[in-house]
């Protein structure tokens, strides 16, 4: 039996997990690939009103496993103590997409993260198709326990400042944002790769605090609830006590409510810390590669400024 995985969305960080979860319950595994942009305005439609590109992205994704895989898996997320929250959107695609997606692969869905046990949802859903508890427990164990590998792998401090081109000097730029917009091709217009080619060192949340989806983080005395908002935020406070980048970038997508009230304030971090230039690059299916392109270039000029300033103090 084949499974359907949607490379975008929790894909990314999750994606090792439940890859890992169903080959060891004997599943055939079958990812989707990444999305590109003529793909994805294609099939786009699907979606009505102000909805973010990772969430619009989930069309094309699911048109690509029509006739692929006997059936799509999309976790099912809600407020679950010790585990994760994320934006209603996110949360209640499942529900919206059978109905909007009536014509696509089947949709199973339930809670499933390396953070805490399967529930009574999982075993609902994998018990008639053979599997049994004891089997499900077992996936789970070696799936977590892979998980914890890879995150010893991301975690690292902000990395050794290389030399860059010519005449440039090194930078290290802390990159923050929600991981799956940070994760996909479709909808990081390239950043990462952009900043590298360009001589500098590229720190992400999952390098800083993998595990910090899962802490309460508190900011000003007043909790953010939102998982993935206080992995971009504790990454921002660990960055600036163990080595402080040069810059950050906070890339956003537009129409993301948690993102409104998380730019905000790693803005006023930022401005708090002297010359430690900040840059919003907000992402959208208008989006083009020129505009961050230009947006890169301009954002490290003043990063070089602030650079040769401190070197003259």
């Amino acid at each position: 039996m084949k499974v359907g995985l949607l490379n975008c969305l929790l894909y990314y960080p999750l994606g090792p997990y439940w890859e890992t979860f169903f080959r060891e319950l004997k599943f055939d595994v079958v990812v989707s690939p990444a999305l590109s942009r003529d793909e994805f305005d294609r099939r786009r439609t699907r979606f009505a009103g102000d909805i973010c590109l990772p969430v619009e992205s989930v069309a094309g994704h699911l048109d690509w496993m029509k006739g692929r895989v006997d059936f799509a898996f999309i976790p099912k997320l809600l407020d679950r103590r010790g585990d994760l929250y994320i934006c209603p959107v996110c949360a209640g695609l499942p529900s919206v997409i059978r109905h909007v997606f009536a014509d696509g692969p089947e949709v199973r869905s339930f809670p499933l993260t390396p953070f805490s046990e399967p529930g009574r949802e999982a075993r609902r859903a994998l018990l008639p198709l053979g599997r049994s508890p004891g089997d499900i427990r077992r996936a789970h164990v070696v799936a977590r326990d892979r998980y914890a590998a890879l995150e010893a792998e991301w975690r690292a401090d902000l990395p050794g400042r290389s030399p860059g081109p010519a005449g440039v000097p090194p930078r290290t730029i802390l990159v923050l944002g929600m991981p799956y917009v940070l994760g996909d091709p479709l909808t990081n217009g390239n950043l990462p790769d952009l900043l590298r080619q360009r001589g500098c060192e590229v720190a992400m949340p999952l390098n800083l605090v993998p595990r910090s989806m899962i802490r309460r983080v508190h900011v000003a005395g007043y909790p953010i609830y939102w998982s993935f908002a206080g992995m971009s935020l504790h990454s921002l406070e660990v960055a600036l006590k163990e080595r402080r980048p040069d810059g950050v970038i906070y890339l956003s997508s537009f129409a993301c409510g948690v993102d409104s009230v998380v730019v905000p304030i790693v803005q006023a971090v930022c401005r708090r810390c002297e010359d430690l230039p900040c840059l919003t690059v907000t992402v959208d299916e208008h989006a083009s590669a020129a505009h961050v392109e230009v947006r890169v270039e301009a954002f490290l000029d003043c990063v070089d400024a602030g650079i040769r300033k401190r070197a003259l103090a």
